[in-house]
């Protein structure tokens, strides 16, 4: 909870974990996150965290492929 805690601190008002652009810090976290989303972590409580694995989906090239079939 702490570090989703933290992660949460880092999105408020900005679009990716360092700023404005995607960097490996967002490539490297989105594969925990939406580990634990498929898991059943409840998301919600984190709502930037919940914009940006949406905005992560959406800029990721073959992220579906990749990703998300993962734990399916």
């Amino acid at each position: 909870k702490e570090r989703m805690d933290a992660v949460e601190t880092f999105l408020k008002n900005r679009k990716f974990l360092a700023g404005e652009k995607m960097t490996i810090a967002d490539l490297a976290l989105i594969v925990r996150v939406t580990m634990l989303e498929k898991l059943g972590w409840d998301m919600s409580v984190h709502p930037e965290t919940q914009q940006w694995i949406q905005r992560m989906k959406e800029t990721v090239a073959s992220y579906e492929e990749v990703q998300g079939k993962g734990l399916d």
